[in-house]
């Protein structure tokens, strides 16, 4: 599994429309969007910004595009691979000894 990093910014102009959306939602339903290769680890909101971020573990980048595509029309989202302490120190140290 890759661990992704995923930041959002809602067009304003959509933005209550989106937020009501998700407000409705049930954990079901994230499941549902998530599909069985991906999971959110977590996610933190800035409802005053309309902004926010996600850490998600997935079998491949496409399970994750593919979630995104949900919020796609509505938002700008960005999509980085990232490491935790244990794997970022093993490619150090297979660089540098």
């Amino acid at each position: 599994m890759t661990t992704y990093l995923v930041t959002w910014n809602c067009e304003h102009s959509v933005k209550m429309e989106v937020f009501k959306h998700f407000a409705h939602m049930t954990e079901a339903d994230d499941r549902a969007q998530e599909g069985p290769d991906m999971r959110t680890i977590g996610r933190w909101h800035n409802i005053a910004e309309a902004t926010g971020v996600a850490i998600m573990e997935a079998k491949s980048a496409d399970a994750v595009y593919a979630y995104i595509l949900n919020w796609a029309p509505f938002m700008g989202i960005t999509v980085t691979p990232v490491l935790d302490d244990a794997s970022v120190r093993k490619v150090i140290l297979s660089k540098l000894g």
